[in-house]
């Protein structure tokens, strides 16, 4: 506990201990050489990023290697999804009246789309945002 206590309080400070015989600079030094190493191994990433080749192929391989895994992880949710039960009956369950499927083809629309006549029509014409209501005090006052 008293060797707790006694590194607590020791004043603290960034530098070593100076040896008898030793240069005070000489640690200091020594820091900015290993600053300076790590600048230059900093100075060739960003010169290896900043080469013409690599500007334009490093963004070009993440678009295809991650284009390639996005799409995979979308086809896996194809066949992951595919054995799940029908939205429908949840649908009906809750109240929700669908139409059946038999009525809903292209044959059927067709079918009602030729009793449509399509000769005889009127083009009537929506009022604006800024005529509704003038179109709406018209009607109240009638």
């Amino acid at each position: 506990m008293v060797g707790f206590l006694r590194g607590f309080f020791k004043k603290r400070t960034n530098c070593q201990p100076v040896k008898i015989n030793q240069n005070p600079f000489e640690y200091r030094f020594e820091k900015v050489i290993k600053w300076t190493q790590k600048l230059t191994f900093l100075n060739n990433v960003i010169k290896f990023l900043n080469r013409k080749n690599n500007r334009l192929a490093i963004p070009f391989l993440i678009f295809v290697f991650g284009g390639s895994l996005g799409l995979r992880e979308f086809a896996d949710l194809r066949y992951k999804y595919r054995n799940v039960a029908p939205v429908r009956e949840e649908l009906e369950r809750t109240g929700v009246k669908l139409r059946d499927r038999k009525e809903t083809t292209i044959e059927a629309a067709y079918e009602k789309l030729k009793e449509v006549d399509l000769d005889n029509w009127e083009n009537k014409r929506i009022p604006r945002p800024w005529e509704e209501e003038e179109a709406n005090q018209a009607t109240a006052s009638k």
